[in-house]
């Protein structure tokens, strides 16, 4: 984790903090991509990475897959991720993606629905390689994706690779050596995607071969009840637009008196 908070902080992804801060989907990145890592160790599947999936379909319905690759499990992780991401995403649409307690609510499901599958997992009701642990990776992975690509943060498409990867290789500003510059911020925040893409994967890669799956899912439930704490402790845009409100008027009086005081100075 500490690689990442660096690297998000460091290099100024955003500034200010508010509830649709860039910082808030690289975070949750780590818990994607760890899942990720354990759930192909697990089943050769995907729970985010839908692209993967897709091409590892289109191989096993050309009947080319590796002898006992069961095709059905992608296909059943596009799917889960498909439908949560379609009842997140339009549920967004009409209350807005943005507000502060539509993005608490997400993550708090994320939460319980990992929490679940951490239960399961404890109690040996279910193995790390049950189709139902990868259902409910998967969607999760889709209310986390439909939730940062509505954030408007263009930068951090959140389960992509390629796409971050390149645009930083062709960005003008990429040599250019700040961090605080306002031209860099695309570039720093693609930057901190990637870091935060490598670092997720690797982390779950080997906290799988060390301590198992169980492992990988208790630090994706950390990170996102972290999060969900955080979007709870933090103001809303619309409580933030009002404490600014509040303290024009002084301000303003501030201003004024501080007028008269130069208008009786140059009187005087």
């Amino acid at each position: 984790v500490i690689p990442l908070v660096v690297i998000t902080f460091v290099t100024g992804v955003s500034s200010p903090f508010p509830c649709n801060s860039g910082r808030k989907h690289l975070i949750p990145l780590l818990s994607t991509q760890a899942l990720d890592a354990a759930c192909y160790a697990d089943l050769s599947t995907f729970a985010a990475n839908q692209t993967g999936n897709v091409i590892i379909i289109s191989v096993g319905i050309a009947n080319i897959a590796p002898p006992g690759h069961r095709t059905l499990y992608n296909g059943l992780s596009l799917a889960g991720y498909s439908i949560a991401a379609v009842i997140a995403g339009q549920l967004g649409n009409h209350l807005g993606p943005r507000r502060r307690y539509i993005l608490m609510i997400s993550h708090a499901t994320q939460v319980a629905i990992l929490a679940v599958g951490l239960a399961l997992l404890y109690a040996d009701i279910i193995v790390s390689r049950s189709v139902v642990l990868l259902l409910l990776f998967a969607t999760a992975a889709g209310l986390q994706v439909s939730q940062a690509r509505q954030s408007g943060v263009s930068e951090i498409p959140t389960a992509m690779f390629s796409t971050p990867l390149v645009d930083l290789l062709v960005d003008p500003h990429l040599f250019k050596f700040s961090l605080t510059d306002p031209l860099v911020r695309g570039r720093n925040r693609r930057l901190a995607h990637i870091v935060s893409m490598i670092v997720g994967g690797f982390c779950g890669a080997f906290l799988r071969k060390a301590k198992g799956s169980e492992a990988v899912l208790l630090l994706a439930v950390i990170i996102k009840t972290m999060i969900t704490a955080v979007f709870w402790a933090l103001p809303s845009p619309a409580e933030e637009k009002a404490r600014k409100e509040e303290d024009r008027p002084m301000e303003l009086h501030s201003t004024s008196n501080s007028e008269l005081t130069v208008q009786r100075d140059s009187d005087i």
